[in-house]
């Protein structure tokens, strides 16, 4: 599920919010985008802590963090696990705002699209190595309606010239990550990178702390220091 929470999921996320905004679930707190996203972070904040769940203040929710004037995604400064615990949040909020307007299918589309990928998720970190049958079928059944529904909502805004739920090379690969599941029954969560990606993020704040024209050798000589501060730390008192 790597590929959910460090790509396809920011985009549902991000997308998901200003579907909401735009099919007025918001219109009693303000007309203003900004107002209402500042509303939006601290319901998400205090959700989430009343669940138990530890999702950081920072980085504020706003229009340069759901991806401007470009296609909505979150940035990249959510991290894997803020992103999982969001995919959470939209949707228990989806399924909320679906109930109070039966008629509308977008939101009946995003309550079904939100809701089938949080179940998958939660049949997969239930689950050991090796599945049982039963869920694992239910579980690539689940990713598969997230994905089809995915793709609807792509569709239909995709055709309003609004840019919502983009479709990625990942969607295509995630479908086939669920149709092998139903064959294979080994947990997608065996095939996350978590910790890779946390590596690569170290290094890349060590190289953009280096001049461009050093950085070659800099960021292997800082790298060196970090780990001298890390044993110096941790070595044994006298």
């Amino acid at each position: 599920m790597h590929n959910v929470f460090v790509g396809t999921a920011r985009d549902l996320v991000a997308s998901t919010i200003r579907t909401l905004i735009r099919h007025k679930c918001y219109e009693h707190v303000s007309d203003n985008v900004e107002t209402v996203l500042d509303h939006i972070h601290r319901e998400i904040l205090s959700d989430t802590k009343a669940q138990g769940l530890s999702l950081p203040a920072k980085p504020p929710l706003n229009e340069a963090n759901l991806g401007g004037t470009d296609y909505a995604e979150l940035s990249s400064k959510y991290k894997a696990i803020h992103v999982k615990i969001l995919v959470w949040w939209v949707a228990a909020k989806c399924q909320r705002c679906a109930d109070l307007k039966p008629s509308d299918r977008v939101l009946q589309m995003l309550a079904t699209c939100t809701f089938s990928l949080q179940r998958g998720i939660e049949l997969l970190d239930q689950s050991g190595l090796v599945m049982d049958w039963g869920k694992a079928r239910e579980a690539s059944e689940s990713i598969l309606l997230h994905s089809k529904s995915f793709s609807w909502l792509s569709a239909h805004f995709f055709e309003k010239r609004v840019l919502l739920f983009r479709m990625r090379p990942k969607s295509h690969y995630i479908m086939h990550q669920a149709l092998d599941l139903q064959k294979t029954a080994i947990n997608l969560n065996c095939f996350h990178t978590f910790q890779e990606e946390a590596f690569l993020g170290r290094i890349k704040a060590l190289a953009l702390a280096c001049h461009g024209r050093t950085m070659t050798a800099r960021v292997f000589a800082r790298y060196v220091l970090c780990l001298a501060l890390l044993v110096h730390k941790y070595r044994p008192g006298p």
